[in-house]
């Protein structure tokens, strides 16, 4: 379990002045400003905000890398992240989309077992490690290429399999995907979704809302420097989502006609048949208006029906779309929601 408590971290940083000055101007700025939130084990938690948010702030701050200015963070209740114990050390991992840790002049195995050594293990563990990595990725072939001779998508699969060789318990994913093309991209959301299946805690920031979608089970939304929402992703759709998607499953004799029927009904977008089943989307506050409708016209001919939130990734790019700046300030038009 993660605990972060009235957590704030500030920057000092020199004051933009015109001209030549002896000594310049000092000023502090806030990246994250007293949030507090705990995650507990099993989860995949995804971090997101706009540009300046402090997203990767606090990754950093997880991880140790930086200290913070005020605040706690506690893991498993007895850790502290920027006390660097060698104990919490070899719990983590960090993976960010920019930045290496493989020596290029080397093979992808040569670098695992370099890194394996610094935790300890063994060399027959690391290479059955990594090749289970690997094919879980698709990348048997790239494990005994030479790291400089890989694409930028085969460079970080690597990535990933050298972060994840020691069985970290916490796992930091800092815009994994960026510059990836749409085939691998998906192959690492698979591998992530299907990865944490015991007490691991991933930690996930993008600005691709497919990655979050795909892999989170939980959302950290910062707006301002601080926590505008945190809780599963199934509520978040809920509460921010504008409309609904309602699933029909009908007779097979009356699909055409209640098909023709819902195409002509006002208020409706996305309608699709599919295999004896029909699905629409409509606004919230015409939901309970539409089914009544549908029901008191069509109702011997509908054998089931659900109502769901809208697709997933298109609720987040409301909510991302939504806020707008004032100065350098982002502002949400949206209600917090307590954590």
């Amino acid at each position: 379990m993660l605990e972060v408590r009235n957590l704030t971290k500030e920057y000092r940083i020199y004051e933009e002045e015109s001209g030549i000055h002896l000594f310049r101007k000092k000023k502090m700025i806030t990246a994250l400003d007293n949030i507090s939130f705990t995650v507990p084990e099993n989860r995949n938690v995804g971090i997101l905000g706009m540009n300046g948010a402090g997203k990767s702030t606090l990754i950093k701050l997880l991880c140790g890398i930086i200290s913070p200015t005020r605040g706690e963070i506690w893991v498993d209740s007895k850790y502290r992240p920027f006390e660097k114990k060698r104990e919490y050390l070899k719990k983590i991992s960090l993976v960010s989309g920019n930045k290496t840790q493989l020596n290029y002049d080397l093979s992808a195995r040569d670098n695992f077992r370099f890194l394996g050594a610094l935790y300890g293990i063994d060399r027959k563990s690391v290479d059955k490690k990594a090749e289970e990595l690997a094919g879980c990725l698709g990348a048997c072939r790239l494990v005994d290429r030479q790291v400089r001779k890989m694409s930028f998508g085969e460079r970080l699969k690597m990535e990933v399999i050298a972060a994840l060789l020691h069985d970290p318990k916490y796992i930091f994913m800092d815009e994994p995907t960026i510059g990836l093309d749409v085939r691998t991209q998906e192959q690492l959301r698979k591998f992530l979704r299907n990865y944490n299946n015991g007490s691991r805690i991933l930690f996930l920031t993008s600005h691709n809302l497919d990655d979050i979608s795909t892999v989170c089970d939980d959302i950290l939304f910062i707006d301002k420097r601080k926590i505008d929402y945190y809780g599963s992703l199934s509520d978040f759709c809920s509460s921010y989502s504008a409309v609904s998607r309602i699933e029909l499953t009908v007779k097979e004799s009356d699909r055409e006609k209640i098909y023709a029927f819902l195409k002509k009904t006002e208020c409706l977008t996305s309608c699709a048949l599919t295999e004896g089943h029909l699905s629409f989307e409509v606004s919230k506050n015409k939901q309970v208006e539409i089914l009544n409708r549908i029901l008191g016209n069509l109702g011997e001919s509908i054998l089931y029906f659900d109502t769901a939130s809208a697709d997933v990734s298109a609720v987040l790019r409301e909510k991302m779309m939504e806020e707008k700046t004032d100065g350098d300030r982002v502002i949400s038009h949206k209600k917090s929601v307590q954590v």
